[in-house]
């Protein structure tokens, strides 16, 4: 209805049925009352586009982390098609890149080298040999440790190729820390890289990084159902129904405010926590006795304490081939469970937090407390 002093008037001259003075105050008061009325269904009714616009973005965000869990926890094979290993310059160089310290880290540097590798056009071959993650044998033979749990990784050491760029002097042994030094080699964001032979027009660092990491990192569909099942089974994680801690205690940062940067965040209800101390567990839930928190330190403590005395770094012990197997089981559990949350909320000082970075199908609602202060996390990230 629109409001007009006419209207206005003819109404009150109806309701009086004189004219005069009175008409003009009712009118005036009428036209007051019904203006304040549209002022508020007007604030009202933004209000709640407001309300439904962040409504649509949390079902947006929760959508876009299904269909990553979708395409990375199919029961068959992955929707990602995988990177092929020999295509490259059949008289070129081939790069040798070792795999150097615990798990994550060890990953992260053969992403960055297999991302250099096909920047120059060569094949490339993982070197094992001196891996912690390839421990001997009682007999102190090392049987190699990717083949274990991934699928294949560049190309084998008796292929063809291989034998033959080391008989003409063109096998290249890599330094690995130049791939993590180097921000030509880390491709960060906002520069653009051309890697024809992997198939990539030129694209940014970081959409390249998390294009390769679906291509490169695929653990074998054992293992991967494993995690995915352990997600819904043993947690009744949904993906972008919840929100990740990622604690570390070397980096000093207290609980509290791992709860207060939670608390910022809508609707928050459960989440999942990943620690080198178990015994946060039970010190959120007293701080927080209404949140729902999960853990693997609920399924297998044992596992993680012993972890805590490397450091918190994924460190292999002498395990036997079964408690390896369920070390395994869980971390990648974890790094699924981390990067399907609505939220992330860790430090930066673990190659885990990049790993699970880039695992992720976006760039925001990842949090990082270690953050120097007047820096936003995502500046930080954006160095990554």
């Amino acid at each position: 209805m629109k409001i007009t002093w006419s209207t206005c008037r003819t109404f009150a001259r109806q309701q009086l049925r004189r004219p005069g003075i009175y008409t003009y105050i009712l009118c005036a008061v009428v036209v007051c009352v019904m203006l304040d009325f549209s002022m508020d269904y007007r604030q009202t009714f933004h209000h709640v586009r407001r309300l439904q616009a962040a409504l649509t973005e949390e079902q947006q965000i929760k959508q876009v982390l299904q269909n990553s869990h979708r395409d990375m926890c199919h029961p068959d094979d992955w929707n990602f098609r995988p990177l092929r290993y020999n295509d490259c310059d059949p008289n070129g160089k081939v790069n040798q890149i070792p795999l150097t310290g615990g798990f994550s880290h060890s990953m992260k540097v053969l992403l960055l080298g297999a991302i250099g590798s096909y920047e120059e056009g060569r094949c490339f071959v993982v070197d094992e040999s001196t891996s912690d993650l390839n421990t001997p044998d009682a007999n102190g033979i090392r049987h190699g440790f990717l083949e274990k749990y991934m699928e294949p990784i560049g190309l084998d050491e008796e292929d063809i190729m291989v034998e033959n760029a080391k008989r003409d002097g063109r096998f290249v042994k890599r330094d690995p820390t130049e791939f993590e030094t180097s921000m030509q080699y880390r491709r960060q964001f906002g520069k653009e890289f051309f890697l024809p032979y992997a198939g990539y027009n030129p694209i940014d660092g970081h959409l390249l990084k998390r294009s390769f990491i679906t291509r490169l990192w695929r653990p074998l569909p054992e293992y991967r159902q494993s995690a995915c099942h352990a997600m819904s089974d043993n947690h009744g994680l949904s993906p972008g129904d919840y929100l990740a801690f990622s604690i570390r205690h070397s980096t000093n940062i207290p609980l509290e405010q791992y709860v207060s940067e939670a608390e910022l965040q809508p609707l928050v209800s459960k989440i999942f926590v990943v620690t080198d101390d178990c015994r946060d567990l039970t010190t959120l839930r007293q701080m927080k006795p209404e949140w729902t928190f999960v853990s693997e330190c609920d399924v297998n403590p044992v596992r993680r304490q012993r972890n805590l005395e490397g450091g918190g770094e994924e460190v292999e012990e002498a395990w036997s081939e079964s408690e390896e197997r369920a070390h395994y089981i869980q971390l990648f559990t974890e790094m699924y469970a981390m990067a399907f949350s609505k939220v992330y909320i860790g430090v930066s000082t673990t190659n885990i937090s990049w790993w699970v970075y880039f695992l992720r199908p976006f760039r925001h609602s990842f949090v990082l407390l270690d953050r120097a202060p007047g820096t936003s996390s995502q500046e930080v990230l954006d160095t990554w």
